[in-house]
Order: structure tokens, then sequence, then C-alpha cells
């Protein structure tokens, strides 16, 4: 049978392929080797490797099947031998990857598989079945429960933050001290307090580092998956896009539960360490310190204002992503709809003042609330303390009339942030309505050739669709943004010379 045109370039463009595979692998089984000296129980960029491989390398073994069938080529080769036994060296791989290495010294039962698993069995969180699973059956009891890993734990935190912030407080008291014995006139602007947030960041970097770029791939394929339309596509076309998007749905599915679980983590060991930190700070305070500080006014710190961290924390990469889904949508918006979107972009635009303004009013109110909190718990403590005597002198009525004009204030300024808040969380929630409506009035008066058909409607309303998540969670963040701040800075307080 006589050869193609053509076929002996063919030929040599897959014997290239073949020895560029060959290198390939043997490059890869030497970072395997590597990581398994390193102690490394699990590779995530060698598993995702090895699957691109296998993904990629199967329409070159269909061809080389096909060719074989067609008589073109002999699966007898030396050729076709190395690259059929190439790929299926890499499928047996890409197996074998589902499954970590086990690492010795390891003590089964109580202590947390997750360090464990391999790269698959994290990013499905399969570790964790064995507890859903015994909880199922019956009540879970303390020994079904994993310990904490130690990186997770109270005393490795508790270290880790000391290490980050005991040279700046340091370095702050130095530098005070040296501004203190300045000439009044001569003193410049007063020392600054070290910053916890640029502390906690560095503590946790690479986690949140880590955590941007799976948010940041997940809301950009979340964001193409919304426009993929086209007109008379072939029906394999159909079925390709239709597998694509169900395989990206999961992938994106997978990204984000990723990044979800390294948030809340993180979000959990900054609530562990700074807990830890205020607990420490309150057994060197001094007597005169107690005295400004009471009991009531610490469990505030440790239970109000460290848990408000926690729950910012896995909402913090909205701060960027919401502003980045706004932009992306609204510029597909512009590519469907062309200039009649301008009105909605406008509409987003009156948004942002109205939030920043009423952040502003809010972050007043909330400092005056936690005034009045640690105001009414110092309050009810020294009642406790002193019960007898205010049993002695039946003080109970005006005790407690004291207490209650506190509180009184305190739910005025909570009324007050919650008004303004349902306000705003009305109007974001009802913005990508208005922009829907003002920009398919503008389409359709602007001009009487513009038509809003089945796929200009269904494409836009798929995009204001997607303005309505980042909308609403603005209000939410800046919500949760002041109230961190006020937190952040009774912290700080904490940490002041004077006490």
């Amino acid at each position: 049978m006589g050869i193609p045109t053509g076929f002996d370039t063919e030929i040599c463009v897959r014997h290239h392929a073949v020895r560029q595979s060959i290198l390939a692998t043997t490059g890869t089984f030497l970072v395997h080797l590597i990581r398994l000296r390193c102690g490394l129980v699990s590779s995530g960029i060698q598993h995702v490797t090895a699957i691109i491989f296998c993904v990629c390398g199967a329409p070159e073994f269909y061809q080389w099947i096909r060719m074989d069938n067609e008589g073109t080529v002999s699966l007898g080769s030396a050729l076709s031998v190395s690259y059929l036994s190439w790929y299926a060296v890499l499928v047996v791989y890409t197996f074998m990857m589902c499954f970590a290495d086990p690492r010795s010294g390891i003590v089964k039962g109580a202590h947390s598989p997750e360090l464990q698993s391999s790269f698959l069995n994290r990013l499905t969180l399969w570790w964790f079945n064995r507890v859903p699973w015994t909880g199922a059956k019956r009540d879970l009891e303390i020994d079904d429960i994993f310990e904490l890993n130690e990186r997770s734990s109270s005393k490795f935190l508790s270290e880790l933050w000391e290490s980050f912030w005991e040279p700046k407080r340091l370095k702050y008291i130095h530098d005070n001290s040296i501004w203190a014995k300045q000439d009044p006139a001569e003193r410049t602007t007063p020392v600054i307090l070290p910053s916890v947030i640029s502390s906690l960041f560095m503590m946790f970097r690479w986690e949140f580092l880590l955590a941007s770029t799976l948010k940041f791939v997940s809301d950009t394929m979340h964001e193409l998956l919304n426009f993929i339309s086209s007109k008379n596509a072939p029906f394999w076309k159909g079925m390709a896009l239709s597998i694509l998007m169900f395989s990206t749905s999961e992938l994106r599915s997978l990204i984000l539960n990723g990044y979800f679980y390294i948030m809340f983590r993180m979000g959990t060991k900054i609530q562990t360490a700074l807990t830890g930190a205020v607990y420490k700070k309150t057994l060197l305070l001094s007597n005169s310190a107690r005295r400004d500080r009471t009991v009531g006014e610490i469990v505030n710190l440790m239970a109000i204002d460290v848990e408000r961290f926690q729950m910012i924390t896995p909402q913090i990469q909205q701060f960027w992503s919401c502003p980045y889904q706004i932009t992306f949508a609204l510029v597909y918006l512009f590519l469907t709809l062309g200039y009649s979107a301008i009105p909605g972009v406008v509409i987003m635009i009156i948004f942002v003042p109205m939030n920043i303004i009423s952040s502003m009013v809010v972050r007043k109110w909330q400092i005056e609330q936690m005034k009045l909190k640690d105001e009414r718990t110092k309050m009810v403590n020294e009642v406790l303390n002193g019960i007898k005597v205010v049993k002695l002198y039946a003080w109970e009525v005006p005790m407690e009339a004291f207490i209650e004009e506190i509180r009184s204030k305190e739910l005025a300024l909570i009324k007050k942030s919650a008004m303004v808040r349902n306000i705003l969380d009305s109007f974001n929630t009802a913005s990508p309505f208005l922009v829907a409506l003002f920009s398919f009035g503008t389409f359709v008066l602007s001009n009487p050739a513009h038509l809003l058909t089945p796929q200009i409607a269904f494409v836009s309303l798929a995009l204001f669709n997607q303005l309505r998540s980042p909308m609403t969670m603005i209000a939410l963040l800046i919500n949760q943004a002041v109230q961190a701040v006020v937190s952040n800075k009774r912290l700080k307080g904490g940490y002041d010379l004077k006490i």
C-alpha cells in the first residue's frame, strides 16, 4: 500500500513528540524522587500535569489505533510501541498519584489524616469522610473527632504570632520612649501602634495568596461560562461545549470549595492566635491597668472583637473579587448591548459613593456602640462583684435602671445601623433589576433596528443575574469591614504603654 503524501513528515513530527514525552516523563520521575526525599507525601502540580498529559495524549493514542486499522502504520513499529508504552505508563502513574506515599512515624487513630492524604484526596475532602459516616451510624463522641494538626494548635499559632508581633512591639516601645524624652516643641507625630493586620498577613501570606489564586480562577471560569453562545453551531460543537461546560463547572466547584476551605481554616487560625495573644496580655497587666480593664471588657475583646476577624476572613477576598466580577459582567454587557449598557454602568457608579458614605456613618455608630457595650459590661461586672452591698443597701432598682439606660442607648445605635444596612441591602439587591430595566429600555428605544432577540435577552439576563451576587455582597462586606476596623482599633489599644 502506498504511503500518502506528507506521511513521512507526520511520522517525524510524531517521533519528535514521543521523544519530548519521554524526556518529560523522565524529568517528572526525577522530581518524584526528590519529592520523596523531602518528605512530601503528594504533589498537586505533578498530579495535575499527569492528568493534562493523559487528556492531551488521548487523541494521539486514538490516532495511532486508527492508523493501524487503516494499514497506514503497524503497531509493531518502534515508534508506535514507544508511544503506546509511554501512554500506558502515564495512565498507571496518574492513577497511582491518587494515593499518597506513606509517611513513617505516623500514629493512626485520633490524628487527622489530612496531612497524609494525596492531592486529590485533599481537593475532594475525602479524608474527612470517616467522621460523617460514623455520625450517620451513631452519635459522635470526643474520640471520633480528629485531633488538630500541629500548625492549627494554639501553642504553635501563639508562638508564630509572637515571632511576628514581639519585634514590632519592642520597636514601638523603643521609639515611643525616645519620642517621650524629646522636647515638646521638637516632637513630631507620635509613634503609631504596630499593625495587627500586617502581622496576621505575614503569618498566613502563603495561604492567602493560594486562596486568591483559586478565587481568581474560579471567578474567571464562572464568567466565561455565562457568555458561551453561538449561532448555527454544528452538533459536534454543541456536544463538545456541553461536555466542556460540565467539566468546567465541576472543576470550578472543586476549586471554589478548596478556596473556602483554606479561608475558613485561616479564619479559625486567626481567631486562635488573637485569643491567645489577648489572654497572654491579660496575664501581664499591672494592678493599675486592671482597674481600667475589667473582666467584662477583656471578655468582649476575646468573644466579640476577635470573632469579627474570624468572620471577615472567609469573605476578605471579595474585596477584589466583587469589583472583578462586576467589571467582567459589564464588559460582556457592552459586547452584547453596545452603548446601551452605559445606563447600567451609571447606576453601578451611583451606588459606590452611597456605600462609602454609609460605611463611614455606620463606623461612627459602631465605635459608640462598642463603648456603651464596654460600659454596660463593666457595670454588670461591678454589680455582680458587689452584689452583697447592693442587696444590703437595696440598690437593685437604681442599678437596674442605670444598666437599662445604657442598654437603651446601645439598642438605639444598633437600630440605626440596621436601618441603614437594610436600606443599602434593598438598593444593592435591586440594582441588577434597575440595570436591566434601563439597559434594555435604552437598547430598544435608541434605534428601531434594535430587536430584543432571545439570544440577546437571555445572555444579558444571565449577566444581570451575575451582577446580583457581588452587589449583594458589597453591603455585607462594608458592614463586616466597619466592624473589623473598630475591633482592630480596640485590640491595638490593648497594647498601649498605659496598660
